[in-house]
């Protein structure tokens, strides 16, 4: 794999008489890179971990008679966000697409975790249950201000 290529660039490489294969793309670390440097493959790879993690959730919520709205969003908080801010740091140029992909999976999980409709106001959720909006949240990672406090001061920003 040659990062940063426009085309396709072929070589072989052989060791002890072993050839390497080329790879069309790289996972390391939870991140998949292609040769373009762009990260499509690893927001869909998150976003079916968020999916089946969401997933694990709705199934002890189920209906209302599991566990109460609270402590489903703080399962959220705590087995869905990690999946979605793990690689942050290298997602500062997220493309629009790739971020709506981010946005959606994560009110689809809010809507489970609430029990809400399909066409409830993302907005809506987002004031509900105190979770800050993906693309938000990034924002602030990117800019330095990771720290609670300014994810505080976002909360107040957001519900006003």
């Amino acid at each position: 794999m040659f990062v940063g290529c426009d085309h396709e660039v072929r070589c072989s490489i052989s060791l002890w008489n072993v050839n390497i294969p080329q790879l069309t793309d790289y996972r390391n670390l939870g991140m998949i890179l292609d040769p373009s440097l762009k990260f499509t493959l690893s927001v869909d790879y998150v976003v079916s971990k968020v999916k089946r993690a969401s997933n694990k959730i709705a199934m002890l919520i189920r209906d209302r008679k599991g566990i109460p709205i609270r402590l489903g969003i703080d399962m959220y908080s705590s087995l869905v966000r990690p999946h979605l801010e793990y690689t942050v740091p290298v997602w500062a140029s997220l493309c629009d697409s790739d971020m709506l992909k981010l946005e959606q999976v994560q009110a689809q999980c809010l809507r489970k975790v609430m029990g809400a409709k399909r066409y409830s106001s993302t907005a809506a959720l987002g004031v509900i249950t105190g979770v800050i909006p993906v693309r938000i949240r990034m924002k602030n990672y990117v800019a330095g201000n990771s720290s609670e406090s300014s994810t505080q001061k976002t909360k107040i920003a957001c519900i006003l």
